[in-house]
């Protein structure tokens, strides 16, 4: 089916087009006619994604470079530049094309208007399964009433990988599409097919819909490219099962997809990409002003649909390419992998890297959001601006693999923004933490600029918090070694929290304005005295900085016992730990949740030191032991134990 061809689909605006205004400017010339409707993307904050506007072209002139609209703008839509450390930055409204001459649009049939009944507030069900009843949370949600029941088209063969179905889809226009409480009635369905190569969908618009715009599910080597979503109830582009191979997304445009509670508990919280496979590509695309995130990469162990596979290792795929992608005012995070992601069970000095490259994310809750990465995974030349919480944040990286060898850098070339200066102050915050650094060891940045980082609750560098139960604070002691790093109206170059939340090693001197090898840390009662106070990095907690002479050792330890009994569940749990050197004291808390060794204590050791342990407030005894880790020491330490006061001598 291939409709008239319009050129481009989609575009940017080229000036801003103003509250009350009928006429917009457009980057690039257009083939649109009068009577075409288009939708204008929001560009304020993550809570104005409803300031997309849809309208109709009254006049086109200039061009094609210039259309006049039947209607006034209600918003703002920007298009504004800035350059930061050398890079010009844009952020502008897409401007999307939602007519085309062949439509397939649902009907509004009154016998489905039926009551729609509120789900309890004890309603639970698997991330699969699909729902009879309404949260109603997102307001558009039930525009039309219950009369959501549009088009479906559903792409299945009789006989799987035959190749029996091809889809050669162009210039079409899909609209009041999808049905609402129903499993699997998308507007686009690509159904158990496996291979189908040559197929594709170009070119089109989907919009109005009340399901997925496009699911595919058990299928491979589709082109998706240059189509335009909008008004998206559920996910955009899923790929739901994870054994969705070959699949390319390429130039296509998702305005507005929104989360929806009568549909499976994965729409939710949907995104406008949505992979469950990574071996894909993903590439010059473009998502804005929706309730959720832009690219989720959900590699979680709960993905599933109806050919999944109990031992099926999604987080182990390798990564088929994502580039040049954007994502902005969003409710949730641009770029989303989530839960794990270790393309290479093995590791090796020469593995090849799972690269997220050139991606740009403005004005949404978290630019990046990682959950759990191997060492070969890596981000390069991200645009982060002004987003709410974050520019980018990962949880872990392993502690039994370090990374910290030359090409090792799992964020770099990258430029961090905190704020701009040519979007509304009203709208839009200054970033919490440019990057929020993860629990693990090997983490290492390179070539990365920091701009306007300069209010008091913002920060260069944070670090994470597993929230709710695993590591909400109190958990870090890691070593992080940064490199060529440039702060541009950056004093605020970290936010610590407690004694030993981690230690930042700078390799060349760009981040502590000394030589070489400086470390900046928490300051505590048993940092030597050569160390000085180090205010850009003591928003909070105060911080220090310490010669290269100095090198720290994580110890983390639990499961104390005294006379072969646990000592932890009574007298000692919940106890400080007290540890003594030459230079001072300092108390180490307890705490239930740690990334290594819960219900213990943690802290970090200075080399070629003696120490003193004890608990505070307790009587002396014998017969101690407990377990424990050092971590990062390339010579071998000897511990001496004396009554209950532990002496060791790190070398």
């Amino acid at each position: 089916m291939h409709g008239k061809p319009v050129s481009p689909t989609w575009t940017y605006l080229s000036v801003t087009a103003s509250k009350g205004s009928d006429i917009i400017h457009l980057e690039s010339p257009v083939m649109w006619d009068v009577g075409d409707e288009i939708v204008i993307a929001s560009t304020g904050d993550s809570k104005t994604n409803n300031d997309n506007e849809k309208r109709e072209i009254y006049s086109v002139i200039n061009d094609g470079r210039t259309l006049i609209l039947t209607e006034p703008l209600e918003s703002e839509h920007a298009n504004v530049h800035e350059i930061f450390d050398g890079r010009l930055v844009r952020m502008s409204a897409e401007v999307g094309l939602l007519t085309r001459n062949i439509i397939i649009r649902g009907n509004d049939d009154t016998q489905w208007h039926d009551e729609i009944q509120t789900c309890d507030f004890e309603y639970k069900s698997d991330r699969s399964s699909f729902k009879r009843c309404s949260n109603m949370i997102y307001e558009n949600e039930y525009e039309h009433g219950s009369s959501q029941f549009g088009v479906a088209i559903i792409v299945h063969p009789p006989v799987r990988d035959c190749q029996a179905s091809k889809v050669h889809i162009s210039f079409v226009e899909i609209t009041f599409a999808g049905q609402i409480f129903r499993l699997g009635r998308h507007p686009l369905h690509f159904l158990q097919n496996g291979n189908m190569a040559g197929s594709f969908v170009r070119a089109c618009s989907i919009h109005n819909t009340f399901n997925r715009a496009v699911n595919i599910q058990s299928s491979k080597n589709i082109h998706i490219e240059r189509n335009v979503i909008f008004d998206i109830l559920g996910g955009g582009f899923v790929l739901e099962d994870g054994s969705e191979t070959g699949i390319s997304l390429s130039q296509n445009l998702a305005v507005f997809v929104t989360g929806c509670t009568a549909l499976t508990n994965d729409d939710l919280t949907p995104a406008a990409f949505s992979l469950a496979n990574p071996n894909n590509s993903v590439q010059h695309n473009a998502v804005a002003a929706g309730t959720h995130h832009g690219y989720w990469y959900k590699l979680d162990y709960h993905s599933k649909g109806a050919i999944y596979k109990k031992n099926y290792d999604k987080d182990h795929v390798p990564l088929g390419s994502f580039r040049v992608n954007s994502a902005h005012s969003l409710r949730g995070y641009g770029l989303y992998i989530y839960e794990n992601y270790f393309p290479k069970q093995h590791y090796h000095e020469d593995d090849t890297l799972a690269t997220f490259h050139s991606f740009t994310s403005w004005n949404n809750k978290k630019g990046v959001a990682v959950g759990n990465i191997g060492k070969d995974v890596k981000f390069v030349n991200l645009t982060l601006i002004q987003n709410r919480l974050a520019g980018i944040e990962v949880n872990t990286v392993p502690i039994d693999i370090p990374r910290y060898h030359e090409n090792s850098s799992f964020i770099q070339d990258s430029l961090i923004v905190g704020k701009t200066t040519v979007l509304p102050e009203k709208d839009h915050k200054c970033t919490q933490g440019g990057i929020i650094l993860p629990l693990g060891r090997g983490a290492m940045i390179k070539n990365v600029s920091f701009v306007n980082f300069s209010q008091k609750e913002c920060a260069a560098f944070r670090w994470t918090r597993i929230l709710p139960l695993r590591c909400p604070f109190l958990c870090g002691g890691f070593t992080y070694h940064l490199e060529n790093m440039k702060y541009i109206n950056a004093p605020n170059k970290a936010i610590y929290a407690w004694d030993w939340e981690g230690i930042i090693l700078d390799r060349d001197g760009t981040s502590t304005k000394k030589i070489a090898n400086w470390t900046v840390l928490p300051t505590s009662g048993t940092i030597p005295p050569e160390c000085e106070s180090a205010p850009e990095f003591s928003i909070g907690h105060a911080a220090s900085l310490c010669p290269p002479k100095y090198k720290w050792h994580r110890f983390s330890f639990n499961n104390y016992r005294v006379n072969r009994f646990y000592y932890h569940y009574n007298h000692i749990r919940q106890r400080n730990f007290i540890i003594s050197n030459k230079y001072g004291i300092s108390t180490l808390p307890y705490a239930n949740n740690r990334f290594t060794h819960v219900k213990g204590w943690m802290c970090n050791l200075l080399s070629n030191t003696s120490y003193k342990f004890g608990f505070e407030n307790l009587t002396a005894f014998n017969n101690v032991s407990f377990y424990g880790s050092f971590y990062d020491f390339e010579v071998r330490i000897q511990y001496f134990l004396c009554s209950y006061i532990l002496h060791f001598l790190l070398i």
